[in-house]
C-alpha cells in the first residue's frame, strides 16, 4: 500500500443548501491530505442555492449537476468520477471530524492490507447541538452479516471502503430507496473484513426530513431483514450453537423494532438449530416489551427533531 493513496470524498446533495457548506468545510478540513471531493447534485430545485454553494469552493472540489435519481444513483454517479483508491461517503448533513481520514488509513497501513473500515460517531441536532455519541464494537467477520440484519451496527458515513470492492460487488441498488447501504455492505461482508477504529469520526445531524425516517424506510427494513435471514439460512461457517445464538439476538433486537415478520423468520430459523426453554423465555420476553421499546424510539424522535 502506498503511504498516501488517494482517498475520494463523495458528496451526494439534493436541496441542501441549510447544511452542505458545512459538509464541504468539513471534508477541505481533514488533516489527512491526499483527497479529492466530489460533490454530486441530484437535480436540486430550490432556485439554485445548493449549487451556488458548491460552486462557491472553486476548484477545491469537483461539482457535477445531473437529473433527479436518488440517493444510490447520486452515490453510483460519483464513485464513476472517483480517482481515488478509496471511497468514502459524506451526507450533505453531516459531518466529518478532522481525523476522520488519517486515522482510518493508518489503520490499513498497520493492517497491511485492505477493509473496509469504520468507526464511532455523534448524533447531532439540526442545530449541529450534539445529542450523544455512538460507540460500535469489533464484530467477528463471521458474526457482522447477522447483525447487519437488525439495521445498522455500523453507518454508511463513518466507512472508508476499498474501491475495488464495488467493481467486484456492484454498487449501490438504485431500486431500494433507504437500506441500499446496508444491502451493499451484507455483500462485501460475505467475502471482505471490516475492521473497527475506536474513535469517534463522523458527526451524524438528526432531523425529520430524513429518509430513513419515514414509514416506508420501516418497511423496507423488514423486507431487507427476510433477505438477508434467507441467505443466512445457507451459512456453514459456524457451529450451531453459535449459530442458533445469533439467530435469536436477531429476533429479538428485530421485534424491538417492530419488525415483525423478519422477527418470527430468525426466531423460527434459531429454534429450528437448538430449541431451549431460555430462549424462548427471552424472546416472548421482547415480545411483550415491544410495545415500550417503540414508545421509547418515538419519544427520542421527538425529542431530537425539536432539539
Amino acid at each position: 500500500m502506498s503511504s498516501e493513496p488517494l482517498v475520494s470524498i463523495v458528496v451526494p446533495v439534493y436541496n441542501g443548501s441549510n447544511y452542505l457548506r458545512g459538509a464541504i468545510k468539513s471534508a477541505l478540513a481533514q488533516t489527512y491530505r491526499s483527497v479529492e471531493i466530489i460533490v454530486v447534485d441530484d437535480g436540486s430545485d430550490d432556485d439554485d442555492k445548493t449549487g451556488a454553494i458548491a460552486r462557491s469552493f472553486g476548484d477545491r472540489i469537483r461539482y457535477f449537476r445531473r437529473e433527479h435519481a436518488g440517493i444510490a444513483a447520486t452515490l453510483n454517479f460519483g464513485i464513476s468520477q472517483m480517482a481515488g483508491r478509496y471511497f468514502s461517503w459524506l451526507s450533505h448533513d453531516d459531518e466529518y471530524y478532522p481525523q476522520k481520514l488519517s486515522g482510518q488509513v493508518a489503520l490499513l497501513q498497520r493492517l497491511g492490507r485492505e477493509a473496509v473500515v469504520y468507526g464511532d460517531y455523534d448524533l447531532i441536532t439540526a442545530r449541529g447541538r450534539v445529542l450523544s455519541r455512538v460507540r460500535k464494537i469489533a464484530l467477528k467477520p463471521r458474526h457482522l452479516r447477522y447483525h447487519l440484519c437488525t439495521g445498522r451496527p455500523i453507518h454508511g458515513c463513518t466507512l472508508l471502503v476499498p474501491k475495488r470492492y464495488f467493481e467486484e460487488f456492484g454498487l449501490f441498488d438504485e431500486a431500494v430507496p433507504t437500506t441500499q447501504d446496508t444491502d451493499l455492505f451484507f455483500k462485501f461482508a460475505s467475502k471482505h473484513d471490516f475492521e473497527y477504529l475506536p474513535a469517534p469520526v463522523a458527526k451524524l445531524r438528526v432531523h425529520h426530513k430524513q429518509g430513513s425516517a419515514a414509514r416506508a424506510h420501516h418497511l423496507e427494513c423488514d423486507r431487507m431483514a427476510l433477505g438477508f435471514l434467507a441467505q443466512l439460512e445457507r451459512d456453514n461457517t459456524l457451529p450451531p450453537a453459535e449459530k442458533a445464538k445469533l439467530l435469536l439476538m436477531v429476533a429479538c433486537r428485530l421485534k424491538r423494532k417492530r419488525l415483525p415478520k423478519s422477527s418470527k423468520l430468525a426466531y423460527r430459523m434459531s429454534r429450528a438449530i437448538k430449541p431451549a426453554a431460555a430462549s424462548t423465555a427471552r424472546y416472548w420476553a421482547h415480545v411483550l416489551l415491544a410495545p415500550a421499546f417503540w414508545l421509547r424510539y418515538r419519544v427520542l424522535a421527538v425529542v431530537r427533531r425539536f432539539a
